[in-house]
C-alpha cells in the first residue's frame, strides 16, 4: 500500500533543490527583479523590488532547509509535520496573492499551487508510513521485560505503544 512513500525523501530533495535554485535567483541584482515580475505578473512594480525579492529568497531559502530536514529525517515528528507545515503555508500564500490580492496569475500561479498541493497531499498520504513506522524502528523489549514494566509503572506504559510493541514482537 505504501510502496510509493519510499520515494518522497527524493522528492523533498527535489522540491529543496527548487528552492535552492529560486533563492539564488532571488539574490543576483541581474534577475531579481525579473523573477518577481514573472512570479508576481499582475503586480505593479513598486510592490516587486528587489527588496521584495530577497525577502522571498530567504524565505525560500528556509523553505529548503525545512524540506532536506524532513527528507533526512521523514521519521521524526517534528520534522516531518513542519515540513506539512511548511507546504500549507505556501499553499495559503499562493492561493491569497491570487484570490485576495490578485498579484500572481497564469504559469506562475498554477505551477506553484499544484507542485505544493500535490507533495502536501502525498505527505499526508504518507505520515501513518513514515511516522508509525518509527515507533517500529526503537529497540523492541521482550515480552517478560514489558510485562514487568507495566507491573512496575502501569501508568507509565502507554497502551498504543503497547500494543505497537506487541505487535512487532509477535511478527518475529
Amino acid at each position: 500500500m505504501f510502496e510509493d512513500c519510499e520515494v518522497l525523501p527524493y522528492w523533498l530533495f527535489l522540491t529543496a533543490i527548487v528552492s535552492a535554485a529560486r533563492t539564488f535567483q532571488c539574490y543576483l541584482p541581474a534577475t531579481s527583479n525579473r523573477i518577481m515580475r514573472i512570479l508576481y505578473s499582475n503586480s505593479n512594480f513598486r510592490e516587486t523590488s528587489a527588496l521584495a525579492a530577497r525577502e522571498f529568497g530567504s524565505w525560500s531559502f528556509l523553505s529548503c532547509i525545512v524540506q532536506i530536514n524532513a527528507g533526512l529525517n521523514p521519521h521524526h515528528s517534528g520534522a516531518y509535520n513542519t515540513a506539512l507545515w511548511s507546504f500549507i503555508i505556501f499553499l495559503v500564500h499562493f492561493a491569497f496573492e491570487g484570490i485576495a490580492y490578485n498579484t500572481v496569475g497564469g504559469r506562475g500561479l498554477l505551477a506553484a499551487e499544484i507542485l505544493a498541493f500535490v507533495t502536501f497531499c502525498w505527505m499526508c498520504y504518507a505520515k501513518a508510513y513514515y511516522l508509525e513506522l518509527s515507533a517500529c524502528l526503537l529497540p523492541i523489549p521482550d515480552l517478560q521485560e514489558l510485562t514487568k514494566l507495566q507491573l512496575q509503572a502501569p501508568t507509565q506504559v502507554n497502551q498504543h505503544h503497547l500494543s505497537i510493541l506487541t505487535r512487532a514482537n509477535l511478527s518475529r
